[in-house]
């Protein structure tokens, strides 16, 4: 989200860091937050040599933990993540679900289970429709999804057929591919998909949202570890002089000049507080550190900002509000011996001391797949909602065409 409209000198979208600067360097851009966005905007950035970028993580970097490197290991990746959990739901019976971000180099790209979808093309439209921007159609974020990834298939060839369109798929940094092998449950699962719901297989990547996919996973094929916006866009940028990255840079506060922003206060991992001079601040921390770093930095509701006793930079009601997500409820089986489950590798030590062998030769068996690949997406009739209070999706804004999620 650019806001510079609003507050010249202040952009909120990523972040980069790598070796300590000295307090009260300059640099052209300063971005908050080394997710997805961080790494895509400093990659991009940095590709003219006269432009200085510094990325801050407030996280780690775990890109050398086989927690994090492993596929299957993705189950395990606690401390690498923002606790956050929602105030009491009343829909789910005063339950306070997970709202975990990732707080590591790749953000929510290094912890996430690594399965690859694009949604329906018909929200895209929606959104086009409603907010009157082009740019937000399917036809137009296609291209840019071509530039991020391209598709690779795995070597040793996966032994069962499935659903690719690789035509939409580029030659960007982010590599897809496919499991080697599905496990014992997996076809039966996905037939009992397609047959009870009366649904085709797709491959939830050309724009089609409604169906059953076998899965694709930003896994690397040669090798079977993790595809994140650390090994993907961080390696395009090592080496730049212009470019530096730094973790465990937790940032405090933006300062601004009236409403220029012209600085950023982090603390490191030794507990000092350095400033950072920069042209433009770029803010790319999350849906949830993102709006709580401005409005500490004196951008947002000017009552909530007043109570905290924070200084008022610009009065921005919208900061902080109206956070829309969606959860999952987890459904746990009995599974006959014979059926292939997590619980083999990660529980069973005789089962984990095979697959981590497997893995480590060459890569393959369990651990080199992220152990969920197969699921499906079907539109909900409204009347599944009619028990649920009036502020949940019946209310929600709605085009011409129909959401598919």
């Amino acid at each position: 989200m650019f806001i510079s409209s609003l507050l010249p000198g202040l952009l909120a979208v990523a972040t980069i860091v790598s070796a300590t600067p000295a307090n009260n360097q300059r640099v052209h851009y300063v971005i908050i937050g080394a997710g997805p966005a961080g790494y895509v905007t400093a990659e991009k950035l940095t590709q003219n040599p006269r432009v200085m970028v510094t990325l801050l993580e407030a996280g780690p970097d775990g890109s050398t933990d086989p927690l994090i490197t492993t596929p299957a290991k993705f189950f395990d990746t606690q401390e690498y993540m923002w606790p956050y959990n929602t105030q009491p739901e009343p829909n789910l019976g005063g339950l306070t679900p997970n709202l975990w971000q990732g707080r590591m180099l790749g953000g929510g790209s290094g912890v996430n289970g690594m399965l690859y979808c694009r949604g329906s093309a018909s929200v895209f439209d929606e959104w086009a429709e409603i907010s009157g921007n082009k740019g937000l159609a399917w036809r137009s974020l296609l291209e840019d999804f071509k530039k991020t990834a391209h598709y690779r298939s795995d070597p040793t060839d996966s032994d069962y057929a499935q659903v690719v369109d690789q035509q939409a798929f580029g030659d960007g940094p982010l590599e897809i591919t496919r499991a080697r092998k599905l496990v014992s449950f997996d076809e039966p699962f996905a037939n009992a998909l397609k047959n009870t719901l009366h649904l085709d297989e797709i491959d939830m990547i050309s724009g089609t949202g409604i169906g059953v996919s076998l899965g694709l996973e930003t896994i690397r094929a040669s090798n079977r570890t993790r595809s994140y916006a650390v090994n993907a866009y961080g390696d395009r940028m090592a080496g730049r002089p212009n470019f530096r990255l730094i973790h465990d840079a937790w940032v405090q506060h933006i300062g601004f000049h009236r409403q220029t922003a012209q600085n950023v206060v982090y603390t490191n991992r030794r507990n000092q507080t350095l400033t950072i001079q920069a042209d433009e601040v770029i803010v790319a921390a999350g849906a949830i550190n993102s709006p709580q770093l401005l409005m500490l930095s004196g951008i947002g509701p000017k009552e909530k900002l007043a109570a905290l006793k924070i200084p008022l930079v610009a009065d921005i009601p919208e900061v902080g509000g109206n956070l829309y997500d969606h959860h999952y409820s987890v459904m746990q089986f009995q599974a006959a011996a014979s059926v292939e489950t997590a619980w083999q590798w990660s529980e069973n030590a005789t089962g984990a001391a095979i697959a981590q062998a497997q893995y480590t030769r060459h890569g393959g068996g369990p651990l080199g797949r992220n152990n969920g690949d197969v699921y499906g997406a079907l539109r909900l009739p409204d009347a599944v909602f009619e028990a649920v209070n009036s502020s949940h999706y019946l209310q929600l804004p709605r085009g011409p065409t129909p959401c598919d999620l």
